[in-house]
């Protein structure tokens, strides 16, 4: 089984990098985490059809060990493309986690579980099983365009996607970036007003 080593930058909040990066790579901040809120690995990507799983369940059974699972399911709620087997079986391969822009299921279990899983709503209609869908293609999901291999790192305040040709360089600038956050509250923890740490006077 294919193996994705860790990433250095897999360290950082998903804020930080967002500050590193010059305040890009942002996603809607409907997608929140339906079980463990802390995900990060290289994009494996799935377009599914409208009300259609299929693809998204083959994906749970051949996307490689560290990646993560990145469904574009149309946005639609109304039916979903996740749900607890799907998660125990990419669980089993070692798959990071999965963000989708569809419904996902079975969230008790999920969270049970303790999986990353982030989508945009929670429902009980399940899907069809029909259509092959499309796999390692650039997909739109949260209002970006993820390719595969792009990093996407997800907490409790949103995901974050970033380039795969910009993830070597923004390691210095992610360093840098969570330097100066610990800075700042060391000196708020000293007293300094915090008017002059922001410069409003």
């Amino acid at each position: 089984m294919e193996t994705i080593p860790a990433h250095p930058l897999s360290r950082f909040a998903a804020a930080t990098l967002y500050e590193a990066m010059g305040k890009r790579g942002d996603l809607e901040p409907a997608l929140r985490a339906v079980g463990a809120a802390r995900l990060f690995g290289p994009a494996f990507t799935v377009r599914c059809h409208i009300g259609d799983s299929r693809a998204a369940l083959v994906a749970a059974a051949i996307a490689p060990a560290g990646s993560v699972i990145v469904i574009a399911a149309g946005g639609t709620h109304r039916s979903t493309v996740w749900g607890g087997s799907s998660t125990r079986a990419a669980m089993r391969r070692g798959v990071a986690g999965v963000l989708t822009d569809g419904a996902v299921r079975d969230t008790v279990e999920i969270r049970a579980l303790g999986w990353p899983v982030f989508a945009a709503g929670a429902a009980v209609r399940g899907a069809v099983k029909n259509h092959p869908g499309w796999f390692g293609e650039p997909v739109s999901v949260g209002g970006a365009v993820i390719r595969p291999g792009d990093l996407v790192s997800a907490d409790e305040d949103g995901v974050v996607v970033i380039p795969a040709e910009d993830a070597a360089g923004l390691l210095p600038l992610a360093e840098r970036q969570a330097a100066k956050e610990a800075a700042l509250d060391l000196e708020i923890e000293a007293g300094a007003d915090f008017r002059d740490l922001q410069g409003f006077r």
